[in-house]
């Protein structure tokens, strides 16, 4: 993938391009996030309303980012349930975490 490469996400019929730099973050947070990481932003995505289980498609979301990073997948990756409610509080979460820095 190049530099000014983008992942593409397909969610509710439009597609979205991640630039790879944060894709490359959201991987690896959606992984970290899979893996019960970052207790305080799970705490606070809850007090947002978030689906207790929202965690549950981190980890296949990460995957699929990764192997789209590699160049294994040129197709927009298709976001629904429970790899949509991931991929919408990591992206939410990374942006807070951008106004706070």
């Amino acid at each position: 993938m190049s530099e000014t490469a983008n992942v593409l996400f397909e969610v509710s019929g439009g597609t979205f391009a991640v630039p790879e730099r944060q894709a490359t973050i959201l991987a690896e947070n959606l992984r970290l996030f899979a893996k019960g990481e970052f207790p305080a932003d799970v705490e606070m995505v809850a007090g947002l309303g978030a689906h207790p289980e929202w965690r549950d498609g981190a980890r296949a979301v990460a995957d699929f980012t990764e192997e789209a990073l590699v160049g294994n997948l040129d197709l927009a990756l298709p976001l629904e349930g429970k790899a949509a409610e991931a991929t919408y509080w990591a992206l939410r979460l990374m942006m807070e975490h951008r106004h706070l820095a």
